[in-house]
């Protein structure tokens, strides 16, 4: 099995070392967008506001970038002066 290796570049870079084997390239478009998607959402609050950037890297053994998930925020004038609240159970909707 292939394996895949997710870089995440927020306020610093922190380099997947060690990979995930998985099927398929798809399979690691899966897992990319589950990475992003926890990782936005644990860090929603702090990491990217304001006017930040956050991106996940996926890469192959050889160390070819194969895509890139980018997430950034502007806050437009006199926007993002107070605190900014995230409440996780609005991102998720609504569970039986």
């Amino acid at each position: 099995m292939p394996r895949y290796f997710f870089h995440i570049d927020e306020k610093r870079h922190h380099i997947d070392t060690e990979g995930i084997d998985l099927s398929c390239f798809e399979a690691a478009k899966r897992e990319a967008m589950s990475i992003a998607g926890k990782s936005i959402i644990d860090n929603a609050a702090t990491d990217i506001w304001p006017d930040g950037t956050w991106s996940l890297t996926v890469a192959d053994e050889a160390a070819q970038e194969l895509f890139i998930i980018r997430l950034s925020t502007q806050c437009r004038t006199g926007a993002g002066s107070g605190q900014v609240a995230f409440d996780r159970r609005q991102s998720q909707g609504s569970r039986p």
